[in-house]
């Protein structure tokens, strides 16, 4: 007689959790995929309030020729380089690229990282105790002159060099760090939170990053932004995973997220573990002397006696070296060349009474013993013993 199936409610019933899952993954993925990529902090293109997408329109809006690079120009000015050089983050291992670009003439601003130039110490934050309050500029640096006040949240000020000029100061340091090398400037900021989106629209920053970086229309300004390459080994560009578009990792990833749930509904256990009896742990005297009493009851004198034979002549063969299928004869002559006991004697030991009574048995079992203590013993010990 067939056993019927589960019917369709009892599916939908056992099944609906998994599937109501399935289409939660899949929508919050589609979700996902429509949102455009935030992409990097402090990244040009972006339009996130930590994006400096506005300062690059500020920029093109005052009419200076904004060019977004991921490699430090070789070349100044005075060799055809760009007239403004803007690092938002500073991961450059050799600042000598920098400093060979304001040496040419350049303008070079460093929005946040080391110096490629100078050389000045943070001594502090912009926070006024627990408030970010807008700094003034209190230098008298000409190109500065129209960005009176400034807000830069989350920044750090640093003690001038002797040789460098301090702008926007807060405590004992300065948030804008200008120095002179060559025919050009490094101008070191405290950080990049004044030119974000969120931000530059706030006092005077703006009017500061236009007179950095564009102080006249027709100004060449190239803007290296946070995924900056160094031109090392093992950074000539994106890699494997860089190349799949977002869409395509989001399906790898749901293809993943399908292969589990299909794992962990198949693996799952239909019904309590079965208990199994263990078998009776025995130990190996226990064993021996249970089968010793098991032919003791059933009088199983000859296979015992079989049993004595055929365990001596293993362990001999094994002791001595021979083959397995040595003869009765070949052993007791090995065994004799050996000890003091004459090959006869262990001989008549192998082959032993076939059918012994209860005597036999016992002076069966103690030659056999006799001569496994002979092999083990060497004949000059003490210990010595002959076949009674």
């Amino acid at each position: 007689m067939a056993v019927a199936g589960p019917d369709r409610r009892e599916l939908l019933r056992r099944y609906w959790p998994v599937a109501l899952l399935i289409v939660v993954l899949l929508a919050g993925m589609a979700l996902v995929a429509r949102q455009p990529d935030p992409g990097l902090p402090l990244d040009p293109a972006s339009a996130q309030p930590n994006g400096t997408k506005a300062l690059v329109e500020i920029l093109r809006g005052v009419g200076a020729a904004v060019e977004i690079v991921d490699r430090v120009p070789q070349v100044g000015p005075s060799n055809g380089g760009p007239d403004s050089l803007l690092v938002l983050v500073n991961n450059v291992p050799d600042p000598e690229p920098l400093r060979s670009y304001v040496r040419q003439g350049g303008t070079l601003v460093i929005a946040s990282g080391a110096p490629a130039v100078g050389e000045p110490e943070p001594v502090g934050s912009t926070a006024f105790g627990l408030v970010d309050t807008p700094l003034v500029r209190d230098c008298d640096l000409p190109a500065l002159v129209d960005a009176g006040r400034i807000r830069a949240p989350d920044g750090v000020v640093y003690e001038p060099p002797a040789t460098a000029v301090g702008c926007y100061p807060r405590g004992d340091g300065s948030w804008l760090i200008a120095t002179t090398s060559g025919t050009g400037t490094e101008v070191l900021l405290g950080g990049a939170g004044a030119l974000t989106n969120a931000v530059i629209g706030s006092a005077d920053n703006a009017l500061l990053a236009v007179a950095l970086l564009a102080p006249q229309a027709g100004t060449d300004v190239a803007v290296v932004g946070p995924a900056l390459r160094t031109g090392a080994a093992g950074d000539g560009g994106p890699g494997l995973l860089d190349l799949l578009s977002r869409s395509v990792r989001l399906a790898l990833l749901q293809l993943a997220v399908a292969f589990v749930v299909v794992v962990a509904w198949r693996a799952r256990r239909l019904g309590r573990p079965v208990r199994e009896a263990q078998q009776v742990q025995l130990e190996g005297s226990e064993l021996v002397t249970a089968v010793g009493n098991l032919l003791q009851q059933t009088r199983g004198r000859r296979s015992a006696s079989q049993l004595l034979r055929d365990d001596l002549r293993r362990g001999l063969v094994q002791r001595l070296g021979l083959t397995r299928d040595a003869s009765a004869e070949q052993v007791a002559a090995a065994v004799a060349a050996r000890t003091t006991l004459p090959a006869d004697d262990v001989l008549a030991v192998l082959t032993g009474p076939v059918d012994p009574d209860d005597a036999q048995l016992v002076v069966l079992a103690q030659r056999v013993q006799d001569v496994r203590r002979a092999v083990v013993t060497p004949p000059s010990s003490p210990g010595g013993v002959r076949v009674r």
